[in-house]
């Protein structure tokens, strides 16, 4: 959810593909297809005890751990590479930027649900429209645990949640910056502090059986902050080139080893899962995020004749991890609202059906993020890039 800034003298990689932008839209995705999926196999029922019903829905939380591991490094290096200056006039232009890039999404999207439920455009699968709510989750008011009427897991968008919380960190990261110096040894104590914390937690967790993680540790900031500030720390370590040695299919192949035994952990015990997992699944996220080529930054397209990738399903992949906040905020009301209005569900009677209704699901709404990006996201996304929906824009000197 958090673009790359580009850095000045740095050349372009001879990288074909941007890495960050794939693992967004991998991570997107996967998020999308949790909701979607979710709701479609409601109609079929697949037996509990069958070896692949705990894949069938793809797991949410584990991509939205990558997503702030993300933005942890990407943001961070905006300070590393001086993009940002760490005094007071830099952090000034930081979170005008944050608010720029963030802030009109999340109030579109609130204004589009109310319109949709003053329609009667809905889904009986979504909580009514609370306008309290809404509104204080567009203001990125802390609702965990100040305000439970804020808080975003019982939104009628609760994938926001992540999104909030995310404006949250972005508030404190400058701090947390200047009191440790740039310093990589002094965010990597802050990690420590946190694992040991949350092995604290795990140990209660394994040996009582409580608290219940989900929704509200879940979403709450102690629990998720360490994705965060490890991204924060793998900015500032200079030791990165070692991970580059490691070959993408075996790292690739780690990660869908460990997704994979995500989804089944989760299918037989949530609560002691979420205990545990964080401490599976970040050292692996790390090691894809270190790996990651950052000098190699995919062209935003800026008007709707540009969003499209061919025949080449990286590339596809590519554009929706650059559409991948208007997709995030957007993909759950809506496709609950086509599932409902185009009864999808009826066309689900067994899982080829489900896995193509799931497709056909996605690529209905593909054209609505797109123009969502292009009206919306990319028209506050910098002040260089005036909105235009289609045909080509000249380029602008910076």
């Amino acid at each position: 959810m958090t673009e790359r800034e580009p850095v000045a003298g740095v050349l372009p990689s001879p990288a074909r593909y941007d890495h960050f932008q794939l693992m967004r839209g991998v991570a997107c995705l996967m998020v999308l297809f949790n909701h979607v999926a979710g709701y479609l196999s409601i109609p079929l029922k697949p037996p509990g005890n069958a070896w692949f019903s705990p894949l069938l829905v793809p797991l949410g939380f584990p991509w939205v751990w990558l997503f702030l591991v993300l933005s942890g490094f990407l943001l961070t290096k905006g300070f590393v590479t001086n993009r940002f200056a760490l005094n007071a006039a830099g952090i000034r232009a930081f979170y005008a930027r944050r608010g720029q890039r963030l802030i009109p999404l999340m109030w579109f999207v609130l204004m589009l649900w109310a319109v949709l439920f003053a329609c009667n455009v809905w889904s009986g699968q979504l909580p009514e429209f609370d306008i309290r709510r809404e509104v204080g989750i567009a203001l990125a008011l802390p609702w965990l645990p100040y305000f439970q009427s804020t808080q975003a897991i019982a939104s009628v968008n609760s994938p926001v949640w992540s999104a909030v919380i995310e404006i949250h960190y972005c508030v404190v990261m400058p701090f947390i910056l200047l009191g440790t110096g740039l310093s990589a040894a002094r965010i990597v104590a802050l990690l420590c502090v946190w694992t040991a914390g949350m092995a604290a937690f795990a140990v209660i967790v394994i040996v009582t059986g409580q608290p219940d993680i989900f929704p509200i540790i879940y979403g709450g900031h102690a629990y998720n902050a360490g994705f965060f500030v490890a991204g924060m720390a793998l900015a500032l370590s200079p030791g990165r080139r070692v991970v580059h040695a490691i070959p993408w299919p075996a790292l690739i192949a780690l990660a869908c080893a460990a997704v994979i035994g995500t989804q089944y952990a989760v299918a037989y015990d949530l609560n002691l899962s979420l205990a545990v997992l964080p401490f599976l699944l970040l050292p692996i996220w790390i090691l894809l995020v270190a790996r990651a080529d950052d000098r190699y930054q995919a062209k935003l397209p800026t008007a709707l004749a540009q969003i499209c990738g061919g025949a080449d399903p990286l590339r596809w992949l590519e554009l929706i991890g650059i559409m991948s906040y208007s997709v995030y905020l957007a993909h759950k009301p809506l496709a609950y609202i086509l599932i409902d209005r185009l009864n999808l569900g009826s066309l689900v009677s067994d899982y080829a059906g489900f896995a193509l209704v799931s497709a056909l699901c996605f690529l209905l709404l593909l054209p609505i993020f797109a123009l969502l990006h292009i009206g919306i996201e990319s028209r506050f996304r910098g002040a260089l890039y005036p909105l235009r929906l289609f045909g080509r824009r000249k380029p602008e000197s910076v």
